[in-house]
C-alpha cells in the first residue's frame, strides 16, 4: 500500500487543483516517458484532456541538500479529484512493482 504522503493534492498555480506524486521517494527515480504515457492514457478518457508535468527539483541548504522527482497532475475544479488520486496511486504502485531503485542513507 501507498504511504499517504505519496500522492497528495494541493490548490494549484496554474490550475485549480495539482495531484502531486511522489514519485523518487517511491520508486527511487524518475518516472519514464513510457510510464507517463501510460498515466495519461489512463487519464484522458476520464478527463478529455489532462496537463501532466514530470519535473526533477533540487534543494538545499547549509545541512542537507534533497532531489525531488514529482509528477504533477493539473486539475480543473469540476474534474473527478478522488478518481483521479485513485488512478495515480495505482498507476504509481504499478510503476514501482515493475522498476525501483533502492534508495538508502549514506
Amino acid at each position: 500500500m501507498l504511504d499517504s504522503s505519496t500522492v497528495f493534492v494541493s490548490p494549484g498555480t496554474a490550475s485549480d487543483y495539482e495531484v502531486r506524486v511522489n514519485f523518487g521517494m517511491l520508486a527511487g527515480r524518475e518516472a519514464t516517458r513510457a510510464e507517463l504515457d501510460d498515466l495519461i492514457r489512463e487519464l484522458v478518457p476520464l478527463l478529455g484532456s489532462v496537463a501532466v508535468v514530470a519535473e526533477r527539483r533540487q534543494e538545499a541548504d547549509d545541512h542537507a541538500e534533497v532531489e525531488l522527482h514529482q509528477v504533477r497532475i493539473d486539475l480543473a475544479a469540476d474534474d473527478p479529484l478522488e478518481d483521479v488520486v485513485v488512478i495515480a496511486e495505482r498507476w504509481a504502485q504499478a510503476c514501482f512493482e515493475s522498476r525501483h531503485a533502492e534508495v538508502s542513507e549514506p
